[in-house]
Formats: C-alpha cells, sequence, structure tokens
C-alpha cells in the first residue's frame, strides 16, 4: 500500500502533465481520423467526377482545361479534333468503343453535350452497372431530342415533351439581342431525364452530335478542317482491356500516331494532381 500511496501523490502532484499527455493522445487519435475521413472523401468525389471518362482524347492543349470542360463542364473546351481523328481512333485494336463529345452551346449556362446513345451505357468498370439511368421518357434517338441530367431538369423544371432553344457559346442572349437563326430555328424536345450521379454530369443536356453538326452546318471549310461541321470536341475512349490499353493508347497520341495536333488525358490523373 505504502508503493502505491507514493505512486499516486506523484501522479497528483503531476497530474497537468499527465492530462496534457492523455489531451495530446487523444488529438492525435482525432486527427489521424480525420485525416483518414478526409482523404475518403476526396477520394470519393474525385472517383464520382471521373465516373466513366477514362481515357479523353482531345485538341493538344491543357490537359487540365480538356478535362474540366468536358467533365466537370466548366471553362472553355481547348478545341476540336478532326472528324478523321474519331475514326482513325475507333479501328485502334485497343478501342471498344470511340464515343464522340461536342461543346459549345448552351441553355441558360447549362452546358449541351452531343454525344451518341452510347455515352449513356458507359460503365466505371465492365462489370458495373451503366453509370447513367433513365428514370423517366428515354435516350435520345435523332436529332434534337434531348436528355437532361438529374440536376438540369431540377433547375428548369421542364418535363418530357417541352421545348427549349439553345444559346450558341455559354452565355444566354440577352432580351433584344438578335438571335442566332439554325439555333432559333432548331428547338430541342425533352425525351428522357436521368437519375442523379452527384457528380457534374448532372448539370449536362445530352443529345445526338447530330444535332451539333445540323446547327453549325455553315461552319464547312476545308475537308477535314477541325472547325469544320462534323468535328469533335472530344472523344471518350472505352479500351479493351485495362489499364494496358489506357497506357498505350495515351503513350500513341503523345507519340502523333492519331495526329499532330490531338492529346490524350486520363481524367482520374488530373483530377487527383
Amino acid at each position: 500500500m505504502g508503493d502505491l500511496s507514493i505512486a499516486w501523490r506523484q501522479i497528483s502532484a503531476r497530474w497537468i502533465t499527465h492530462g496534457l499527455t492523455i489531451v495530446a493522445i487523444g488529438l492525435a487519435l482525432a486527427l489521424a481520423v480525420a485525416t483518414t475521413l478526409l482523404s475518403r472523401g476526396v477520394q470519393a468525389g474525385i472517383d464520382r467526377a471521373a465516373g466513366p471518362f477514362g481515357l479523353l482524347v482531345g485538341a493538344k492543349g491543357s490537359a487540365q482545361q480538356l478535362v474540366l470542360s468536358t467533365v466537370l463542364l466548366q471553362g472553355a473546351p481547348v478545341g476540336n479534333v478532326a472528324r478523321a481523328t474519331l475514326d482513325r481512333i475507333a479501328k485502334h485494336p485497343g478501342v471498344a468503343s470511340a464515343i464522340p463529345l461536342a461543346l459549345g452551346d448552351s441553355y441558360r449556362r447549362l452546358r449541351i453535350i452531343g454525344t451518341t446513345s452510347d455515352f449513356l451505357e458507359t460503365r466505371t468498370r465492365p462489370a458495373a452497372p451503366t453509370y447513367f439511368r433513365i428514370t423517366q421518357g428515354r435516350v435520345f434517338a435523332k436529332p434534337f431530342e434531348a436528355v437532361l441530367g438529374s440536376a438540369v431538369a431540377l433547375r428548369t423544371g421542364f418535363k418530357l415533351g417541352d421545348t427549349f432553344r439553345a444559346d450558341h457559346g455559354d452565355e444566354p442572349e440577352l432580351p433584344g439581342e438578335e438571335e442566332d437563326d439554325a439555333h432559333g430555328s432548331h428547338p430541342y424536345t425533352v425525351v428522357g431525364i436521368l437519375a442523379g450521379t452527384r457528380s457534374p454530369a448532372d448539370l449536362g443536356i445530352y443529345v445526338a452530335i447530330e444535332s451539333y453538326w445540323e446547327l453549325h452546318a455553315d461552319q464547312r471549310l476545308t475537308p477535314g478542317d477541325p472547325t469544320g461541321r462534323d468535328a469533335v470536341t472530344a472523344i471518350l475512349i472505352v479500351p479493351r482491356a485495362f489499364p494496358a490499353d489506357v497506357y498505350r493508347i495515351q503513350q500513341q497520341a503523345l507519340a502523333g500516331v492519331f495526329g499532330p495536333d490531338v492529346q490524350a488525358v486520363v481524367p482520374y490523373q488530373e483530377l487527383a494532381a
């Protein structure tokens, strides 16, 4: 008992020191847990944002800008690539599917994405369910039919059968401004609404890429010119083998196999950088 009494008196005499030690240990543990949870949250956010965008091909320039404009639907596109580039990539033995994406039009600052129905069938992994799911209506089947992301439907209040006219660029036309003839004479009809993905894709309006080509038909220049009517802004590549074909295609793009003015980027890497 004497030893215990002595020990207790020593602890009592230094209770502040021991208390601070216990608090410090607790704070260290709490910080470790918080850091782990934050890291997992950031990881989950990147995963949701990247979604089905495993590999993107676009015009040479800023890789981050290509990802921001195409995946996050923010900022200006880097530029366009020729239809011939899309056709060349589609024939690559490592490509299961090459899905065109066209950007440049909007509705009240909500991006309109021209693509094919294959885009709405993409998956984050081969065995995963499709990333997009129609909750109302159907997928677009012809030009000037539109499928709305869940956030677009909420923000605009559009329902199946409603129509709207696109704005060229990101800024809506102001009252009194002259309406673009092509855009004004080709309204879109809402035929489908997507389930929420908790990603920037919810802010997209998805239409057949032929809609873009028809609206911008007056931009015909020389054959193969990237600014021509059948240009694409980016190409989403679904590889046959992941990750082997992803890195092989990326390196070949860097070497100029698909043309001198294109780049291939992995959106997940750019978002995590």
